[in-house]
């Protein structure tokens, strides 16, 4: 698996599992990212306000538990918790 960012460019050996994980993550990541964006994007339009990180983290239990998000689940929380701090 090749990955290039910023001018680094990597090459990690994984097998096929470790490379479905990693993809995984890093869709659940921009997933997690635009859909905090987006409820960024809302509620600054009605209130003027922006939402904190602890704000957007309350609404990933719910998230979980929609039908169509439920595969974030199988997700570390710790990476769908950075994605809302990268938001900042």
């Amino acid at each position: 698996m090749r990955i290039i960012n910023h001018g680094i460019n990597l090459r990690l050996k994984v097998n096929r599992q470790q490379e479905q994980l990693l993809k995984q993550h890093v869709g659940a990541s921009r997933c997690i990212f635009n859909n905090a964006l987006a409820a960024q994007k809302e509620y600054y339009n009605s209130d003027q306000k922006f939402m904190n990180y602890t704000e957007l983290a309350n609404q990933l239990p719910d998230l979980k538990r929609d039908q169509e998000y439920s595969w974030l689940k199988e997700i570390d929380s710790t990476c769908l918790q950075q994605s809302l701090k990268d938001l900042r």
